[in-house]
């Protein structure tokens, strides 16, 4: 276990034709078992949707690359990354659950170490039915 800083940029382009970017940082924790699965966890606190655990799981240099997000608390959801394989999966929050599905077109991980690399993703996100927008999301964490 190890302390961590991680370092997230997200665009989303809505389909309305709206860009919405921004950064976070955070303290983590990085986690590494089995000398190959890797944990990174932090709490975001979004001020509509409370306090939740957000937990970023994967194998180290494994090809093609996957990654699940787990988020736990106030918001709940369980999202698989995996270029080109669609996942299906629910969104809980505080104003009810919402049926979602992620198609990531590009799902990319650089590890100089275990303990030192950037995760690139960028999918399309529906809830319900309906496309919200393409998602790009820059994940970097360095000790």
């Amino acid at each position: 276990m190890k302390e961590i800083q991680i370092h997230i940029k997200t665009k989303i382009a809505y389909e309305t034709g709206e860009v919405e970017e921004w950064r976070h940082d955070y303290k983590g924790m990085l986690y590494l078992k089995n000398d190959q699965n890797l944990y990174l966890k932090y709490e975001d606190d979004q001020e509509q949707l409370g306090k939740t655990n957000t937990i970023l799981k994967w194998k180290w240099n494994e090809s093609p690359a996957k990654l699940t997000l787990l988020r736990q608390g106030e918001t709940k959801a369980n999202q698989f990354f995996q270029e080109g394989k669609p996942h299906q999966s629910f969104y809980q929050t505080p104003y009810g659950a919402f049926e979602m599905l992620v198609y990531p077109f590009k799902v990319k991980i650089q590890s100089q170490s275990y303990e030192h690399g950037e995760i690139e993703l960028e999918y399309d996100l529906f809830i319900g039915k309906q496309k919200v927008g393409r998602y790009q999301l820059i994940v970097h964490y360095h000790p």
